[in-house]
This record gives C-alpha cells, sequence and structure tokens, in this order.
C-alpha cells in the first residue's frame, strides 16, 4: 500500500506542476528545484513505511511471545531430578535424532545425525637421538593424508623454544615444561582432535600424571621408542652427549640423569634398522586395529 499510495501522491503533483506550466499568473519550478522535491519526497515516504512496519510489527509480538511460552515456561535440563551423566567417553553416535519441547509444538530437530569422537593423544617419548621426533613428524603426515583428520604435532625442541622458553633443564623445570605440553594437548583433545608430542619424558611418575589426566576425557596411547643408548650417541649430530660426558650438560638424560624405562606403553619402536615408514606402521596398525581412525 505504501507503493500505490506514492505513486498517487506522485501523479497528483505532476498535474500540479504541469497546471503551473500553462498558467500565465503562477511561476513553475525548475528541473533542479523538481529534483530536489522528489528526493526530499521520497525520503520522507520511505521514513513513514519504516515507522509503520515497526507499528506492525510491535502488535504481533503478543502473538509470538504466546506461541514462545511453552519453549520459556518449560523447566530447563539442568533442573531437572536426573543424576548427572558425567563426562562422555569414547565415540558417540546419534542416527536420525528428532526432538519437540511438547506434543501440540513444531519439531525442533527433525532427522538430525552426528557423530563425535573422543580426542587422542599420541605421547612418542624416547632418549635424545632415538628418533621419536622423526617419528612424529612423519607419522602426522601420514594420519591426515591416509584418515584425513586434522593432527597437532607438539614437538619438545619447539615447545621449548616458544612456550617454555624461560625454563632450564633442571628435574622441576623440565617436569614443568612436560605439565604445560599436557595441558595444550588435553584441551586440544577435549574438543575432539588429536595431537601427537614427541618429548623425552624421562620419569614414569610424570608420565603417569600426563596419563591420568588426558584419559580423564580423551584417549592417550604411550609409543616407547626404545633405541640404545649406544645408537643414540652415534646418531647426535649436536655432540650434546659428548659434551654431557664431558660435564658441559649437566642433568643430561641417560648420562648424568636417569631415564625410567615404560613399563606400559601401548607400542614400543626399536628404529634400528628400520625405516620411519616401518616405525609409524606400528602406530598406524595399532590406532586402526583400536578403531581410533579408519585408514
Amino acid at each position: 500500500m505504501p507503493n500505490l499510495g506514492t505513486l498517487l501522491v506522485y501523479i497528483l503533483i505532476t498535474k500540479l506542476i504541469a497546471e503551473a506550466t500553462a498558467s500565465a499568473t503562477l511561476t513553475a519550478p525548475n528541473v533542479g528545484q523538481q529534483l530536489g522535491f522528489f528526493a526530499a519526497f521520497t525520503t520522507f515516504i520511505g521514513g513513514i513505511a519504516g515507522l509503520a512496519g515497526l507499528l506492525a510489527g510491535a502488535f504481533d509480538l503478543p502473538v509470538i511471545y504466546e506461541r514462545a511460552r511453552p519453549i520459556l515456561d518449560a523447566t530447563t535440563e539442568a533442573q531437572d531430578d536426573h543424576d548427572d551423566a558425567g563426562v562422555l567417553q569414547g565415540d558417540v553416535q546419534l542416527d536420525r535424532v528428532c526432538y519437540r519441547y511438547g506434543n501440540d509444538l513444531p519439531l525442533v530437530l527433525d532427522g538430525v545425525s552426528f557423530e563425535a569422537k573422543a580426542g587422542q593423544y599420541v605421547a612418542i617419548v624416547g632418549p635424545s637421538g632415538s628418533g621419536k621426533s622423526t617419528i612424529a613428524k612423519k607419522l602426522q603426515s601420514l594420519l591426515h593424508e591416509k584418515s584425513r583428520r586434522r593432527v597437532t604435532l607438539l614437538d619438545g625442541d619447539i615447545i621449548r623454544k616458544n612456550l617454555c622458553s624461560g625454563l632450564g633443564f633442571s628435574k622441576e623445570d623440565r617436569l614443568m615444561n612436560l605439565r604445560r605440553i599436557s595441558y595444550v594437548a588435553k584441551e586440544i583433545c577435549k574438543h575432539g582432535g588429536m595431537v601427537i608430542c614427541a618429548p623425552i619424558a624421562p620419569y614414569e611418575s610424570i608420565r603417569e600424571e600426563i596419563r591420568n589426566s588426558i584419559e580423564q576425557d580423551s584417549i592417550f596411547i604411550l609409543v616407547h621408542v626404545s633405541t640404545s643408548l649406544e645408537e643414540c650417541e652415534k646418531r647426535d649430530r649436536k655432540g650434546l652427549y659428548a659434551k654431557a660426558r664431558n660435564g658441559i650438560i649437566k642433568e643430561f638424560t641417560g648420562i648424568s640423569d636417569p631415564y625410567e624405562i615404560p613399563t606400559n606403553a601401548e607400542i614400543n619402536i626399536n628404529t634400528v634398522g628400520r625405516t620411519v615408514n616401518e616405525c609409524c606402521d606400528d602406530v598406524l596398525n595399532y590406532l586402526e586395529k583400536n578403531n581410533y581412525v579408519k585408514l
């Protein structure tokens, strides 16, 4: 209706202007004045139409409220007397879920299906030079390629350089470094992500602490790279073992500080005489066998 009213007013004004032009006593407006008038008039009509729309919407509010009242008055699930189900663990899959707030109300969910996977934390531990970082990097690439899952890699050296740059290599600082890695990994796992970590993690107590924390709501898989100390020293391109034996580096794992061999690792890998792909296959086969990934 506002458009029809505007059209009628335009016709009336155009007729008046035409009569003024033909009259000897009236002065007709020039083209610029006419354009200015029509622009101002259009703005005025648009404002009136918008105000009319707001008023019409205001009259609809009671109707909208009455329709929404059953939902607004419904008791929330948090106020139900049901026992808390606790933290869900493992994968969750729901197919064709339908839900309505009342028998006479429309469906809120209609045939919705979704799947939520538990987060997975793969901790690859071993002494310096054991090959854990090389395996971790290749494993991340293979998992993305074969399963199309996004995998986060938290490498020990990179974490130390960025997240833990202020920490040294005392036992207390190394424990703090591992706890920070664990915290980041736990947050990723809580949202269904998959994390690969490759720290030395030399102490059984901190490994168990991290396992207990992750397994509260995710899956923890410990991979022990059991390369011998002699082989690690042969691979030492940085000369760290030589510096440790000469007393230049204090509290070095395997030399002046113990490396406690894991007793409950899900996977043990000896890298001697094996390619990195063969080592990664041990982890991939375990993940697929336990239905953690689909390859």
